[in-house]
């Protein structure tokens, strides 16, 4: 389904723009953009690319939908994915949403690095650990600072170009 790349870079990378300037994504980019893809692969590849667009769709919320759940992503981002999913099917979306999380986690890095927070962020990752180890003591409940929570539109947008240059490129 790479042949529809155009799409889900432009579509993605303007969802992930928004989410910078207003912290949120749309539905009116995210519902009308899986539509259209739906659309499109139905008509360019008859049933099989509307199979193949359901499928993606479904891969999305089924890659992203637990993270939202936990509170650790907005529903914007998964449906960002599943827009993704519409246009290139269930293969390629989940790998632009692991070249995603993989981008936001190096971003997460060079975040916490530059706010001098590493050892605080260790810390907290060693009392975790050693509360899964020992039994009888309680895990804290790991704590997010509100103030702090990055648009993940971006991610997104940056995964869906690599895999389509790579896929493009014959190396995924």
């Amino acid at each position: 389904m790479v042949e529809l790349s155009i799409a889900p870079i432009l579509l993605s990378a303007f969802g992930g723009i928004y989410d910078i300037a207003t912290k949120r994504i749309p539905n009116w980019i995210t519902f009308s953009g899986m539509a259209f893809g739906l659309a499109t692969q139905l008509f360019l590849f008859g049933l099989p690319g509307a199979i193949a667009s359901i499928l993606g769709i479904l891969a999305g919320f089924a890659i992203f939908s637990p993270i939202y759940f936990f509170g650790y992503m907005g529903a914007g981002d998964v449906k960002l994915l599943m827009l993704v999913g519409a246009w290139l099917g269930y293969a390629e979306c989940g790998e632009a949403a692991i070249a995603a999380v993989l981008l936001g986690g190096v971003f997460a890095i060079f975040d916490t690095l530059s706010r001098g927070r590493l050892f605080t962020v260790f810390y907290s990752i060693f009392r975790f650990l050693r509360a899964i180890a020992v039994p009888g003591l309680e895990a804290e409940p790991l704590k997010i600072e509100k103030n702090r929570r990055f648009s993940f539109g971006p991610c997104i947008a940056l995964g869906v170009l690599l895999v389509v240059i790579l896929h493009h490129r014959g190396l995924l």
